[in-house]
């Protein structure tokens, strides 16, 4: 449906400040599953092989991945594993979560990911996952149409600003097409995701005669 549209509006929130989304990262996430050898943790554990204790191995070396002066963040963000204390854990397993500036450095970590071998003997390890979102990029398409809803919101008598955000949405899949998306026009609020997410209702009117202009002006 993009394809066939001269803009597609994202109703995102505004970030803070009211700024429109001119970047954000691209999202990938994987599921990775450490499998080893259960035996009992008194009598056996010679023979047995910790999937957690290769699971703890992987970690520190995914969390290596990240490149804080590229944008690049790497978060473990779910981990499970065992049954009993008194049994080595057989499997364990870890989801994780990938935010990335660039394809080119996306799929870098994806390759990395893609490598990972076992730290202790016979232990195995199974990747799956990849790209959620493709990064959306400040790119000349995206500052061309920054430039010009900026140019009907001064009509409006408002100062459009821009900025970027960790956080993905479809507009992340319509910037790939080559077609002018504008993202965060929605309400400016606080606190996105949490018990404490608020809107500030004062916004709404101005986001709202912000959006009207866009559409019968562009």
């Amino acid at each position: 449906m993009a394809t066939q549209s001269s803009l597609v509006l994202c109703l995102e929130p505004a970030l803070p400040d009211g700024a429109l989304k001119t970047w954000r990262k691209g999202i990938l996430n994987f599921h990775l599953e450490a499998h080893g050898a259960a035996a009992h943790a008194g009598s056996d554990i010679e023979n047995g092989i910790n999937a957690i204790l290769e699971m703890a191995h992987q970690v520190q070396a995914i969390a290596g991945l990240g490149d804080n002066e590229r944008g690049t963040t790497v978060n473990v963000g779910v981990i499970s594993g065992g049954t009993r204390s008194n049994v080595v854990p057989q499997h364990c397993r870890a989801r994780i979560d990938v935010r990335a500036m660039t394809r080119s450095e996306g799929e870098r970590i994806r390759q990395e990911m893609e490598a990972l071998t076992p730290f202790l003997p016979g232990a195995r390890l199974e990747l799956r996952g990849g790209w959620n979102r493709p990064p959306m990029e400040r790119d000349e398409l995206m500052l061309q149409t920054f430039g010009r809803a900026r140019e009907i919101g001064r009509a409006l008598g408002f100062d459009l600003k821009e900025g970027g955000t960790g956080g993905g949405s479809d507009a992340n899949f319509v910037a790939q097409l080559g077609v002018p998306v504008l993202d965060g026009l929605g309400a400016i609020g606080r606190g996105a995701h949490t018990s404490d997410e608020q809107v500030e209702i004062g916004s709404l009117t101005e986001r709202m005669a912000l959006l009207a202009a866009l559409i019968s002006d562009w």
